[in-house]
C-alpha cells in the first residue's frame, strides 16, 4: 500500500418503509450497513400519507445513540467535527447503524416513510504523531498550549498527552485545524505504567496493587472504547518503570516497543517481541516519546508512530493501531516503510502462502541516508538486508512469503552525535498463515 493519501468512494442508501396503523406508538429501526469509514452522514427523509401522518426520526450507530430530531426536521447529518442540534458529533465507524423511526401519528390508511442516506466518504491517509507525552498536570514542565505548540513544530498531525494517573489536563484540550489532540492518561502504578487513550476523563480507578486490579482496569478501559497500551515494558532503569505484573493472558492492544531515544531498554522489548513473534502471537507496536520537559534526546515526535487510517479521527486512528497499521520512524522526518502483499498491509495476515501458491511481499524503504541498513525479518533472524547507497534515498525489493510465518522492516542508522548505530524505523508485521 503506497503512503500516498486517497479518495474511496461515496456511501449510499435509499428504502421505503410502510407503517401499519396498529404500528403507531413504536419505535421501528431501519438497518443501513456503513461499510467504510465517513467524513459525514447524512439522513433525509419524507412521510407519504393521504391524511395527516407524524412520523419521528433519531439515529444510532453500532453501540450508541446519535441522535433524535423527532418531527422537528427532515435533514440531519452527522460529521467528525459537527452535527445537527440534537446529534453527537464524531467519528461515523463502519458497521450497522440503524434509522429509528418514531411511528407517533400514524392514520388508519397508515404511511409510507421514503429514506435516504448519503455519506461522503473519508480520506485514508497516513498520518504521524507521538502516543505519549506528559505536562505540568502531572510530572511534567509544559504547559498544554507549550506541548501542542511543540508538537507542531515537529510537523506532527496528533498528539497524545498521557499525564499520570490524571485527565484534568483534557479541561484545556481544544480542536485545532492542523493538530489532532487524542485524550489520554497514563496508568502509573509501582509495577509498570500502561496508556489508556481515547476518551476525556476515563473512569479508571489508577490504584492497582495486584494483577487481578490490572485486569478489572483494563477489561473497564475496553468496555469505555480505549486503548490500551503497555509502556516501556523492560525499562529496569526506572524503579518501578518496567511491567512486572506479567504479559501473558493479558488484555491489552499494543506494547510500546520504542520509548524516547533508543537505548538498552527498548532494545530488550524489542527482542521480547521478536520471541512473541516467533511463538505465533500477533502482537501490534507503536511508538511514544515519554516527554517531560526540555531534554537533549527528548523530544515530541522523537520517535514517530505513522499510521495508515481510513479516517482521520481519534477512533480512526485508534482503530487502525489496534490493527497494526502502523510503523515506527526516529522522528517524523526520518524513514518511512511501507510493506505490502496482495492488498495487505502491515499488521494483516495473509492467508494461503505455500510453495505451491507463492507469493511475494513488497517492501519500500524511503527517505534513507547513505549507509543506512534495511533488514527484513522473519522467525529465523534477518532474512534479507542491504545498505543504501549514495545515490538513492530509497529501496525497493520483494521477497518471497513461502516458510515465513511473519516478516516486518527495520532501518539501522549510523547516529554521528551519539557515535552508534541504533534503529531508525521499524515496522508492524505482515502475518502469513
Amino acid at each position: 500500500m503506497s503512503t500516498e493519501n486517497h479518495v474511496a468512494p461515496h456511501f449510499q442508501f435509499e428504502t421505503t418503509v410502510d407503517i401499519h396503523p396498529e404500528q403507531e406508538f413504536q419505535l421501528l429501526e431501519i438497518p443501513m450497513d456503513i461499510p467504510r469509514w465517513l467524513d459525514s452522514l447524512e439522513v433525509t427523509y419524507h412521510v407519504v400519507s393521504e391524511e395527516r401522518a407524524s412520523v419521528d426520526l433519531g439515529l444510532a450507530d453500532s453501540h450508541h445513540l446519535r441522535g433524535w430530531s423527532g418531527g422537528a426536521r427532515k435533514h440531519v447529518l452527522i460529521a467528525i467535527n459537527e452535527a445537527t442540534p440534537g446529534y453527537r458529533a464524531g467519528a461515523i465507524a463502519p458497521g450497522v447503524w440503524k434509522i429509528i423511526l418514531g411511528a407517533y401519528r400514524i392514520p388508519e390508511q397508515g404511511c409510507k416513510v421514503h429514506l435516504e442516506a448519503r455519506g461522503t466518504a473519508s480520506v485514508a491517509c497516513w498520518m504521524k504523531g507521538d502516543f505519549h507525552s506528559h505536562t505540568l498536570h502531572s510530572d511534567g514542565v509544559y504547559t498544554v498550549t507549550e506541548a501542542i505548540d511543540l508538537a507542531r513544530g515537529q510537523k506532527l498531525d496528533f498528539l497524545a498527552i498521557t499525564d499520570h494517573n490524571t485527565s484534568t489536563h483534557h479541561d484545556e484540550l481544544h480542536k485545532l485545524d492542523d493538530l489532532l489532540l487524542i485524550p489520554g492518561m497514563e496508568l502509573t502504578t509501582y509495577h509498570g505504567h500502561a496508556n489508556l487513550i481515547g476518551r476525556v476523563h476515563p473512569d479508571i480507578d489508577f490504584r492497582c496493587r495486584t494483577r487481578a486490579d490490572v485486569d478489572a482496569a483494563f477489561a473497564s478501559a475496553k468496555q469505555q472504547g480505549l486503548l490500551v497500551s503497555i509502556n516501556h515494558p523492560h525499562a529496569t532503569e526506572c524503579k518501578g518503570c518496567d511491567w512486572s505484573f506479567g504479559l501473558e493472558e493479558l488484555n491489552y492492544d499494543v506494547i510500546e516497543v520504542w520509548n524516547g531515544p533508543w537505548r538498552p531498554s527498548n532494545q530488550l522489548t524489542l527482542e521480547w517481541w521478536k520471541e512473541k513473534l516467533r511463538q505465533g502471537e500477533h502482537i501490534a507496536v507503536l511508538g511514544g516519546s515519554d516527554v517531560h520537559g526540555p531534554h537533549l534526546y527528548v523530544h515530541h515526535g522523537h520517535p514517530t508512530t505513522f499510521v495508515y487510517t481510513e479516517s482521520p479521527s481519534i477512533e480512526g486512528i485508534l482503530d487502525a493501531v489496534r490493527k497494526g497499521h502502523c510503523f515506527i520512524s526516529f522522528r517524523s522526518d526520518g524513514p518511512k516503510l511501507s510493506l505490502n502483499c496482495e492488498g495487505s498491509m502491515m499488521g494483516d495476515t495473509v492467508e494461503g502462502a505455500s510453495e505451491s501458491n507463492q507469493k511475494m511481499v513488497s517492501l519500500c524503504a524511503s527517505n534513507l541516508q547513505p549507509g543506512d541498513e534495511v533488514r527484513l525479518v522473519g522467525a529465523p533472524g534477518i532474512v534479507w538486508s542491504t545498505t543504501s547507497s549514495e545515490d538513492s534515498t530509497e529501496v525497493l525489493h520483494t521477497f518471497p512469503t513461502f516458510g515465513q510465518s511473519f516478516l516486518y522492516a527495520e532501518v539501522w542508522r549510523h547516529f554521528a552525535e551519539v557515535d552508534d548505530t541504533l534503529l531508525a524505523a521499524l515496522s508492524n508485521p505482515l502475518y502469513f498463515r
